[in-house]
């Protein structure tokens, strides 16, 4: 497994024998988190999140990007979601956020996850 990190500062694990990707945004904060740090993994039509709990998150939202906004597509309890029926070698980006004390974590682009269906 190859380890780069591209522009957007993401870890990218690249293993040479298998089709799968792995993504991770980078925790730059030395602090506990209140947002979801996620790491993302896809295969040829699919995407996993992966995320670790965030304390006092009672629930998650993931959202898709679309033409610049996010537009929900589920929310859970869990820490993670399988993503399907994805288009191969396309593009795709999520941002997870965490419902703290009746309020939703503030999204920003920042938050954002690249991942890249593989061919």
């Amino acid at each position: 497994m190859t380890l780069i990190i591209n522009a957007e500062g993401f870890k990218v694990y690249k293993n040479p024998y298998a089709k799968a990707t792995k993504h991770e945004r980078p925790n730059t904060s030395t602090q506990k988190s209140t947002k979801p740090v996620v790491t993302a993994t896809a295969t040829n039509n699919s995407v996993k999140l992966k995320w670790k709990a965030v304390d006092g998150a009672e629930k998650y939202a993931i959202y898709k990007m679309v033409n610049g906004k996010a537009k929900l597509l589920t929310e859970t309890t869990k820490k993670s979601v399988n993503i399907k029926k994805l288009k191969s070698d396309t593009e795709y980006q999520y941002i997870v956020s965490a419902y703290i004390n009746g309020k939703w974590t503030t999204k920003k682009t920042s938050d954002i996850v690249t991942i890249r269906t593989e061919k």
